[in-house]
């Protein structure tokens, strides 16, 4: 699976080398469609790498090119668990912004356009506040990656070794519950402590788009409140409408 991703991201690396955009576009597919069929989370490295690569290449200025990193990083943002939000916003805040040149169209298309964006912004936004549990505290000792703890008189080896080696099955299964537990205590600390910070870093990033496509006509302040109705945090929320309502 690893040589497959390797080659995913040598496809793209190579189109953008050549600036074949037939072959990227070959690459890009290659990476969607088994984006479609796997939640595997590495597939979020990939699909930044790949986007990385073509942002760097002469192919970013055709419209097929930027039209495969927003093909990419939709799939990224849409499939991005807890633990990979933060892919998620760069790729987001960087990638999927609606052009300012829409605003030109009709009214009614415009209007459809930034609803559908404002949705897209916001539904991660929504994810992000759900990661981010409130009564999680680091300094609480649930949350501590502790060392494995032998029964008194076992045979136990060196701290880090692979459960494989403990020759008692109890011991051994004890020790292989006590890695899981760690594993997963260290991931809850990676997300909740991820989450603050992206909340942090991107709040006002994300006020900012949301409420320049909002005071582009037609006016929607309505829609703009039920819209930002679904996340938790009233900073973004009282942002956006207080930004809104100034340019009125």
């Amino acid at each position: 699976m690893q040589d497959e991703k390797e080659r995913e991201i040598e496809a793209v690396r190579g189109a953008c080398v050549a600036q074949d955009l037939d072959a990227l576009e070959r690459a890009v597919k290659a990476i969607e469609d088994r984006a479609r069929r796997s939640a595997d989370q590495d597939l979020v490295r990939v699909i930044r790498i790949a986007v990385d690569e073509i942002a760097r290449s002469p192919l970013v200025e055709a419209a097929r090119g930027r039209a495969a990193i927003v093909a990419l990083s939709t799939q990224a943002v849409t499939l991005a668990d807890d633990a990979h939000l933060d892919a998620a916003m760069y790729l987001l805040t960087t990638w999927l912004r609606v052009d300012d040149r829409a605003a030109v169209l009709d009214q009614r298309k415009w209007a459809e356009v930034r609803r559908a964006s404002a949705r897209l912004w916001l539904g991660v936004w929504q994810r992000l506040d759900g990661a981010i549990d409130p009564t999680w505290n680091e300094a609480d000792p649930a949350n501590e990656v502790a060392p494995f703890q032998p029964p008194p008189g076992a045979v136990f080896p060196p701290s880090g070794a692979p459960p494989a080696v403990v020759p008692d099955e109890k011991v051994r299964a004890a020790y292989e519950a006590h890695l899981k537990h760690n594993q997963e205590v260290a991931r809850r600390n990676l997300v909740q402590r991820k989450a603050r910070r992206l909340t942090v870093d991107y709040r006002d990033e994300v006020a900012g788009y949301l409420a320049a496509m909002y005071t582009m006509p037609p006016r929607a302040e309505e829609e703009l409140r039920q819209e930002l109705a679904v996340v938790q945090d009233e900073k973004l929320r009282t942002k956006v409408l207080r930004a809104v309502s100034a340019h009125e």
